[in-house]
């Protein structure tokens, strides 16, 4: 091909037909733009495709990562409404027979936590659409306020519940010693709790356990309630 122009040209010069060989230059050089401009667009073309692979890619593992987190969710949310229905009935009406008979009582001293492993560090770098950025850090932001509620109402059972039955000498020292596997194991003693029932420090205790408790759990399931509506959203940018 580079021969025959080259013949085209040189029979051009060589008839010393001078307007036609600058209107074949021209021409020439608008075929070499234009097949620049091409080999350009191909490359932009391939590299745009490689990034939506990418971020595919990421998206997929991003998805697998919300299901494990909402699964983690769910349990903690679980054990927490069991929590709270304890609380609520040391409040309001803490000589009902089940507290006596049940192990549920040890959930008054149960500290929930989570460990998210969606967005562990930051949203990664290969997502670079803007729809998809903005839909994720919004995601972000409702985690970190679960996270940080969680961390308060784990300071109230750090620093207020657990001491509190330390100090007045409340915990079963027998349900230390049943094997962790085992199905109910009753860590507080109701009747020796039963002496702080109607004293200040208890119901203080039972209030802010109660106030962060409700707190934490709203978070919490109004972050499980975006991670289902997120999944289904995610895979359908998949491309």
């Amino acid at each position: 091909m580079i021969k025959f122009f080259r013949q085209i040209r040189y029979n051009l010069m060589s008839e010393n037909i001078t307007g036609r060989y600058f209107k074949y230059a021209i021409g020439e050089i608008i075929l070499v733009v234009i097949g620049i401009l091409i080999a350009l667009q191909i490359n932009n073309w391939n590299e745009h495709r490689k990034r939506m692979a990418t971020e595919s890619l990421l998206l997929a593992d991003i998805i697998e990562d919300l299901k494990l987190d909402f699964q983690e969710l769910k349990v903690n949310d679980s054990l927490l409404s069991i929590q709270e229905d304890v609380v609520k009935l040391l409040i309001k009406n803490p000589n009902d027979s089940f507290l006596s008979k049940s192990a549920d009582l040890s959930y008054l001293r149960f500290w929930a936590t989570i460990h998210p492993v969606t967005f562990a560090d930051n949203i990664p770098d290969g997502i670079q659409r803007r729809e998809n950025i903005e839909l994720l850090k919004t995601y972000q932001r409702s985690q970190q306020r679960v996270l940080e509620s969680n961390k308060f109402y784990g300071t109230v059972i750090l620093q207020l519940v657990r001491p509190f039955l330390r100090k007045h000498g409340v915990h079963n020292i027998d349900g230390a010693l049943v094997p962790v596997d085992a199905v109910e194991v009753n860590l507080i003693d109701y009747d020796t709790l039963k002496e702080q029932f109607g004293s200040v420090g208890f119901r203080e205790v039972l209030f802010e356990l109660h106030l962060k408790l409700r707190e934490f759990r709203y978070y919490l399931k109004t972050l499980m309630e975006e991670t289902e509506k997120l999944v289904p959203i995610l895979k359908s940018r998949i491309q």
